[in-house]
C-alpha cells in the first residue's frame, strides 16, 4: 500500500514524523467456525495490510486518526476512558490488554489506514490489533512474544468489541509468512507450516459487496449453539470439552436433546475438522504415495538413524498400525521418574499399556531389587504410522486414559489400535523439564 498519504496526514496533524508499523489481513482456506471449538484452522496471511504511523507524545492520552474514515478520536489509558467510536475501541482495547498484563505504556499519536477491505471477512480488525500490538511492544520495549500479541488482539475483541472470537484471525496476522499456510490446533496452540504454491491453479478472492461486522452478525450466536451442544455431550462424555473432541456418532446420540439449528451447526463443525485435515494432507502429499509417516517430536532431539531404522522394521509385520521405541531402564531411580513413561509389552512386542507410574508391581521383592527381576522398559517419543491410520487417529477425541495419564498413545490403545514397540539400546534425552534441558546442553557440549 502507498503510505505517503498516511505520512502526509501525520505531519499535518502532529508535526514531527513517527515510525511506520504494519500487519497483514488473512484468508482461511478451510476451517470455518472451528477455532472457538478447539479444532483446526488453515489460514494464511495476504498481501493486504493495515499500516499505522505512530509516535509517543509524552502524555497519557492517545490521539488517533482513521484516514480511511476521515475520523479522529482522543482518549486516555484508563478503563473509564473508553472511546465511543467502534474503530477506536480496537486501539484502546490493545492498550488496556497490554496494561492488564503488566505492560507500561504512555500516550501516543497515530494515523492509520489499510487496503484490507472492511467487513469483507479478511480480518481487518485483527490486522489493526496486531499492528498496534507490534508497535507498542517496539516503542515501549515490552518484550511481548508473538503469542502474547495474538492473545492481546483476541482479548480486545472479547472485552472491548463484543465479539467472542477464536484465535485464528490474530494468529494468522501475527504468524503469517509468504508462501505458507498455517495449520493451527486451536486447543493446544501447536501449528505447522505448509507450503502453498498451487502450480496450474489460482485462488480467487471475490468481493460479494456484502459487508458485515462480527459484533453485529450471527457470529456470537453460532458460538453459543456450539457451546450448547458441548454442554449436552459433556453430560454423557465428560472428556468432551470442545466440539473438536466429539464424533458424529456421539452427536447423533444427543440429536433429540438439542435444537435443530444447534445440531446442524455442530454437525458442520465436526465435519469441518475432518476436511481441514484432509486438505493439509493433500497439500503435503503433492501426488506422492507414502506407506508410513514418521513423526520425530521436538522433545526428542537426539534420535539416531539406527532408531529410525528400528521403528521402520516394525512395519515388516503387517499387523503393525503404529510403531514406537522402547529402551531398557538403567536404574530404579530412572524407572520411578514420572516424566519417563513405562511400557508393558505382550509376547509379540506390542504395547499393552503405557504409564507414568512404575508398572508392573513386582510383588514380594524390595523395590531396589525390581530391575533385576523384570525388564522395565522406557518409552522413547518416536512414532511412525501407516498413512491411513494416521488419518484415523488424528480425528479421535481425547480418551479417559489419556486424560488420566497425559499420554496421547493411550488414546490409540483405548480405541483398539496396535502399537508395535521396537527395542533400542541407544540412550536419548527427552526434554520434558528444565533439568532435562540442562542435561541436553551438557551432552551437546561434550560432543
Amino acid at each position: 500500500m502507498n503510505t505517503q498519504a498516511i505520512r502526509d496526514k501525520f505531519a499535518s496533524l502532529y508535526g514531527e514524523a513517527g515510525t511506520l508499523y504494519t500487519s497483514p489481513g488473512r484468508i482461511n482456506l478451510i476451517g470455518e467456525h472451528t477455532d472457538y471449538n478447539g479444532a483446526f484452522v488453515f489460514p494464511g496471511a495476504i498481501d493486504k495490510a493495515m499500516v499505522a504511523e505512530i509516535r509517543p507524545n509524552g502524555t497519557d492520552r492517545v490521539r488517533a486518526f482513521a484516514l480511511d474514515l476521515g475520523e479522529s478520536a482522543e482518549f486516555g489509558l484508563k478503563e473509564e476512558d473508553a472511546p465511543s467510536q467502534s474503530w477506536a475501541r480496537y486501539i484502546f482495547g490493545v492498550c488496556r490488554e497490554i496494561q492488564k498484563r503488566g505492560g507500561k505504556i504512555a500516550g501516543f499519536d497515530t494515523v492509520f489506514a489499510g487496503d484490507v477491505p472492511l467487513g469483507a471477512g479478511m480480518s481487518s480488525s485483527a490486522a489493526l490489533e496486531s499492528t498496534f500490538a507490534f508497535a507498542l511492544d517496539d516503542l515501549f520495549s515490552l518484550g511481548l512474544s508473538k503469542w502474547d500479541m495474538a492473545k492481546i488482539g483476541q482479548a480486545t475483541e472479547h472485552n472491548y468489541c463484543g465479539v467472542k472470537c477464536g484465535i485464528m484471525d490474530q494468529f494468522a496476522s501475527v504468524f503469517g509468512k509468504a508462501g505458507k499456510l498455517l495449520r493451527l490446533d486451536c486447543k493446544s496452540f501447536e501449528y505447522e507450516e505448509h507450503p502453498f504454491d498451487p502450480k496450474g491453479y489460482c485462488l480467487l478472492l471475490v468481493d460479494s459487496c456484502v459487508k458485515h461486522e462480527l459484533a453485529s452478525s450471527a457470529y456470537n450466536k453460532r458460538r453459543e449453539s456450539c457451546e450448547n451442544v458441548v454442554a449436552v455431550l459433556a453430560k454423557r462424555y465428560p472428556e468432551i470439552k470442545f466440539l473438536r473432541d466429539a464424533s458424529f456418532a456421539q452427536l447423533e446420540e444427543v440429536k433429540n436433546e438439542v435444537s435443530e439449528e444447534d445440531y446442524k451447526r455442530a454437525a458442520y463443525v465436526i465435519g469441518e475438522v475432518e476436511r481441514v485435515l484432509a486438505v493439509c494432507e493433500a497439500l503435503d502429499k503433492v501426488g506422492g504415495n507414502f506407506d508410513v509417516v514418521i513423526n520425530i517430536q521436538g522433545d526428542e532431539p537426539f534420535i539416531q538413524r539406527s532408531q529410525l531404522e528400528t521403528v521402520m522394521q516394525c512395519f515388516d509385520d503387517p499387523r503393525t498400525q503404529i510403531a514406537t521405541l522402547g529402551k531398557p531402564f538403567d536404574s530404579m531411580e530412572a524407572v520411578e521418574n514420572p516424566n519417563s513413561p513405562k511400557i508393558v509389552l505382550d509376547n509379540d512386542g506390542y504395547a499393552l499399556y503405557f504409564s507414568r507410574s512404575v508398572i508392573p508391581f513386582v510383588r514380594g521383592k524390595e523395590s531396589a531389587e525390581w530391575l533385576t527381576h523384570f525388564p522395565f522398559l522406557k518409552h522413547i517419543g518416536l512414532y511412525a504410522y501407516r498413512t491411513e491410520v494416521l488419518r484415523e487417529v488424528s480425528r479421535l477425541p481425547q480418551s479417559s486414559l489419556e486424560l488420566a495419564e497425559s499420554l496421547e498413545q493411550l488414546r490409540w490403545l483405548q480405541n483398539g489400535y496396535k502399537i508395535k514397540v521396537g527395542l533400542t539400546d541407544v540412550e536419548t534425552i527427552g526434554i520434558d523439564t528444565p533439568e532435562d534441558l540442562q542435561h541436553a546442553e551438557e551432552k551437546l557440549r561434550s560432543l
